[in-house]
């Protein structure tokens, strides 16, 4: 579902059709996503500072005009699954 928004907020920018009977959807100057995260053997970070991480930077520069897309922020963080 957190894709098609984005989706259809872009088409809405270009001036495509989007799939609503009615939509009201308001300027954006630009869309981030963090859908899922990275990790590397190579550093030692766990899989929660590096979702910390990256929303931190898409908040630092977004403005009250950008669309943040989050999805599965602190998944993997049990304690059994230990560092990334």
């Amino acid at each position: 579902y957190i894709k098609q928004v984005a989706l259809i907020v872009y088409l809405a920018h270009l001036g495509s059709c989007v799939p609503a009977e009615r939509a009201t959807i308001g300027l954006h100057d630009q869309i981030a996503t963090r859908i899922r995260s990275f990790e590397s053997v190579s550093l030692p970070q766990s899989s929660f500072f590096i979702d910390c991480s990256q929303v931190a930077f898409a908040m630092r520069h977004a403005s009250d005009r950008s669309l943040l897309l989050l999805d599965e922020f602190g998944k993997g963080t049990n304690d059994a699954d230990g560092m990334s």
